[in-house]
């Protein structure tokens, strides 16, 4: 309610917000909170604003934001915040939970879809980290010591490395000299 109000009050022009069960390595379950200002604002200025009382303890202090943080990019805050394997990879975390487009809670269900279908997952994809570490010089071997590939899957990473390390000319059947790659395991798809 205090979200639209803020909006309302045109404040905030946009805002997202998804409830995290606690993983290990935290207290409690939260929430994380992506706005759009509608004007220059001190985020100070929404602390209050934002307090939140607390339904399971109300005996407790009430619910209150952690400091503001600037992201750079709707596309890691949106990532992180589904626990996106492969983002998390990236990054070098893993988390027990992850989550879905639908587990968020947003102002404008259209704005959300739109902001979540401009992400451009290329550097998330296998294929796009693949094409980095080549981009990078590394070798196979070199790419390997990352961690990044997963034991069952060695041979098709590296059959993939080949293809794009020697141009890829051994058409096998298809019309491109690019294989088609899943992007999430690796895996090259005849």
């Amino acid at each position: 309610m205090k979200l639209e109000e803020l909006r309302k009050a045109k404040i905030i022009s946009i805002w997202f917000y998804i409830n995290h069960q606690a993983e290990q390595d935290e207290k409690k379950p939260h929430k994380h909170l992506w706005i759009m200002p509608a004007k220059t604002i001190q985020t100070d200025d929404l602390y209050d604003a934002l307090l939140e009382p607390d339904l399971q303890h109300l005996d407790k202090p009430p619910l209150k934001c952690l400091h503001f943080q600037s992201c750079n990019s709707f596309a890691d805050w949106y990532l992180y915040s589904c626990h996106d394997k492969s983002y998390l990879l990236r990054k070098g975390q893993k988390r027990a939970f992850s989550y879905t487009i639908d587990d968020f809670v947003c102002s404008d269900r259209d704005e959300l879809d739109e902001f979540v279908r401009e992400i451009d997952m290329t550097d998330y994809s296998a294929m796009g980290r693949l094409t980095e570490a080549i981009d990078q010089g590394l070798s196979f071997d070199e790419y390997l010591r990352r961690g990044s590939v997963p034991v069952q899957l060695f041979n098709q990473y590296q059959r993939a490395w080949e293809y794009l390390t020697c141009g890829g000319t051994d058409r096998n059947g298809r019309s491109t000299h690019t294989p088609r790659v899943d992007p999430d395991t690796g895996e090259i798809l005849e």
